[in-house]
């Protein structure tokens, strides 16, 4: 007798599935390359230009010239050398740096001259045409050349003034040396004949043996005039305290002397500032 048994289940063999691997991090996903576009090379253009197209684009590059409508200087005439000297120095400079040419210079002077140099500039107008012959004629008529010896005299003559700068001074002397005949003078030969004629405060402050040029000289000359200003800004009384102690000293003195008054011994007159004799402290420089 057969036994009786569950019955056997026949199952059709299962298929082996491996593992899927799972990523320990995100995915990276790669796009391809993008091919690098080389740029394009400009084509060469070629310009041409005729002679005539050239000059014309390098003179509308070109500065214009100027002129002498904003020019502020004038000259009236004045009969004076250092003045005429001053005027065509300053109008030649103008000239150069507005790049005005002769005849632009020439047309524009009408506007430069007053009183008397205007006047002669309407008669001399049409025999001037050029800027020379006009700064040689101006010359000529405005400021004629003096021999040699009334320059040296006029150097030698005019002393320096008690208001006046040593800066001014020596600037007036130098353009009276620059009038004399060539060869010129040396410079110390200059400073010898320019230091005699000094007020006698910057000779005492400044001695010709400490320089041996211009440069040096107004330099020491301008550090004593200073000095003495800011003295006399802080003693503004001492002037009519020495005015009054010359009066007081002179009333006190005995009535019974009756000595002759060309017997009597004056005081020497002394600065209070610079101690030098023969002047006061307001004539002092």
């Amino acid at each position: 007798m057969k036994e009786e048994g569950n019955p056997e289940v026949s199952t059709p063999p299962s298929k082996s599935v491996s593992p899927k691997r799972r990523s320990s991090g995100p995915r990276l996903v790669t796009k391809p390359a993008r091919a690098v576009r080389k740029p394009r090379k400009p084509a060469n253009m070629a310009v041409s230009l005729t002679e005539e197209q050239f000059e014309r684009m390098m003179a509308a590059m070109a500065p214009k010239p100027g002129s002498l409508t904003r020019c502020t200087l004038t000259y009236d005439g004045t009969k004076e050398t250092d003045v005429v000297e001053a005027f065509l120095a300053a109008v030649n400079t103008y000239k150069r740096a507005e790049r005005i040419s002769d005849e632009d210079a020439l047309t524009g002077l009408p506007l430069l001259l007053k009183g008397a140099a205007a006047t002669w500039w309407q008669g001399m107008r049409d025999k001037i045409v050029t800027w020379d012959d006009f700064q040689e004629r101006l010359r000529r008529t405005f400021a004629p050349k003096k021999p040699a010896y009334l320059i040296c005299m006029e150097i030698t003559s005019v002393k320096q003034k008690t208001d006046e700068t040593t800066e001014a001074f020596v600037s007036k002397k130098r353009m009276l040396f620059s009038l004399l005949p060539r060869p010129e003078l040396l410079e110390t030969q200059q400073l010898d004949l320019i230091y005699g004629l000094l007020m006698p405060y910057i000779q005492e402050k400044v001695p010709r043996t400490s320089f041996t040029t211009y440069d040096k000289f107004l330099e020491d000359a301008v550090a004593a005039e200073r000095l003495r200003d800011t003295w006399k800004n802080a003693n503004p009384t001492s002037a009519s305290t020495a005015a009054s102690t010359a009066a007081s000293a002179s009333s006190a003195l005995p009535e019974a002397a009756h000595v002759p008054v060309s017997s009597q011994r004056k005081p020497r007159q002394r600065c209070r500032y610079c101690k030098l004799p023969g002047h006061s402290l307001e004539e002092c420089g």
